[in-house]
């Protein structure tokens, strides 16, 4: 028999035939099915005398039987479509690297992980770094992955009948990506303290109604998309997310924003389009901090049609001072807040020390007059109204007929913004 051991198969259609070549010499085994449709014959005790098979590769194919034996001495197990809902009982993979198995028919994880809590059990799974369930629709639970401490990879997306995630995988210090996207009866989350953390995925998760709560610094996440999520609430520990740039959630009810994500100095994009409401959760320390900091760094801001209020533009002034783009179409709010500083005549003789200027106070009224013309009838605007006030540019619709309007603003002088919102007595 040829001394094999690496062995690589395509456009097979019987599989009972792989234990005659090379039995225990073979180490690796890829498998290829292109046609998907085609049943494959075997009896499941292909892999028995493989003892020294270290990765099985299979890209997806029709089994006939579920495997009955699999070697303990894997360190890759990638099979997608895996044909059991369990594994097999004497199933015990001490140097398991890489368990990837997408669009499975496996249904409980409980077993596997439970039977490995032993004396031994840091030895066992000290080398685990990815596991892969991804859209396997007969999993209900994600276990207790405290087994696995190095843990970097953990993806469960599009699992539509799973219900539950096990605490410990808010606490996995070395994951770096956790995908839960599409889970559409996951109703809790775990809270997360996992500072190694760079990918959060839980878009989709159309159950999933809060944000888990943050237990410590996370400083290696940078973006969260939550699209077709309706998270209801943020929790202030939200701040904890310390270089976090880009927060976007759509197509939610209302939603509270505690006042500490204004704290949050490296956020650059925050988009929140196509909610009931905005409200701002009340933190009077907080909110006494946020009127003496000065933000750089926000860019995007887009609170399209999101049944924005008076009170809720009234307070988040501070937090848009220096926000760059700011999309406020489609809303219901009637007063646009006005920062007021003086009163009189005075401040008309400032803006008009020279042509600029004069050229400055021309376009203000300019500005305010099409802002009238946008929100039509009942709409108040301040005297001396000057609106984030180093906006560079500002959406204002009225969705009649579909047409978006966009006016570009100047970049206005920032003054006495703190004195009307920071120092109040």
């Amino acid at each position: 028999m040829p001394r094999w051991s690496q062995l690589r198969l395509a456009d097979v259609a019987n599989m009972n035939f792989v234990p005659n070549l090379g039995s225990h010499k073979i180490e690796i085994i890829k498998l290829a099915f292109p046609k998907a449709d085609e049943k494959l014959n075997w009896d499941g005790v292909a892999f028995m005398k493989m003892n020294n098979l270290r990765t099985i590769v299979i890209n997806k194919g029709d089994f006939s039987d579920s495997p009955k034996h699999l070697s303990n001495s894997l360190k890759v197990l990638k099979w997608r479509g895996y044909p059991s809902q369990i594994f097999p009982f004497d199933f015990y993979p001490k140097e398991i690297a890489i368990l990837w198995l997408p669009d499975s028919s496996i249904s409980s994880l409980i077993s596997f992980f439970q039977k490995q809590k032993a004396s031994t059990i840091q030895e066992k799974f000290i080398n685990f770094r990815v596991l892969n369930f991804s859209n396997c629709q007969h999993l209900k639970q994600i276990p207790d992955l405290s087994v696995a401490p190095h843990l970097e990879e953990l993806s469960f997306c599009w699992c539509k009948n799973l219900t539950e995630v096990h605490k410990s995988v808010g606490l996995l210090n070395k994951l770096r990506m956790l995908d839960a996207k599409g889970c559409c009866k996951l109703r809790s989350f775990p809270d997360l303290m996992l500072p190694a953390l760079q990918q959060l995925r839980v878009s989709s998760c159309s159950s999933l109604e809060s944000f888990p709560e943050i237990l410590g610094k996370m400083e290696s996440l940078t973006k969260l998309e939550l699209e077709y999520t309706p998270i209801k609430e943020f929790p202030p520990s939200i701040r904890y997310i310390t270089r976090l740039e880009r927060l976007e959630l759509w197509h939610s009810k209302i939603v509270l924003l505690p006042s500490s994500i204004f704290l949050m100095k490296e956020l650059k994009c925050l988009r929140i389009r196509n909610c009931d409401g905005l409200l701002l959760h009340s933190q009077e320390k907080v909110e006494e901090q946020i009127s003496s900091v000065v933000f750089s760094n926000q860019q995007h801001f887009d609170f399209r049609n999101c049944n924005v209020s008076n009170e809720f533009l009234q307070r988040s002034v501070p937090w848009l001072v220096n926000v760059k783009e700011l999309n406020l179409s489609s809303n219901s709010f009637t007063i646009l807040p006005a920062c007021i500083e003086g009163s009189g005549g005075d401040e008309e003789d400032d803006l008009r020390r020279n042509q600029q200027q004069q050229f400055e106070a021309q376009a203000m009224k300019r500005m305010i007059l099409a802002f009238r013309v946008l929100m039509g009838p009942g709409t108040r605007l301040g005297t001396k109204f000057r609106f984030a006030t180093s906006a560079s540019r500002c959406w204002l619709q009225r969705g009649i007929g579909g047409a978006r309007s966009s006016l570009r603003l100047l970049n206005w002088r920032r003054k006495g913004l703190q004195d009307n919102y920071g120092s109040r007595s």
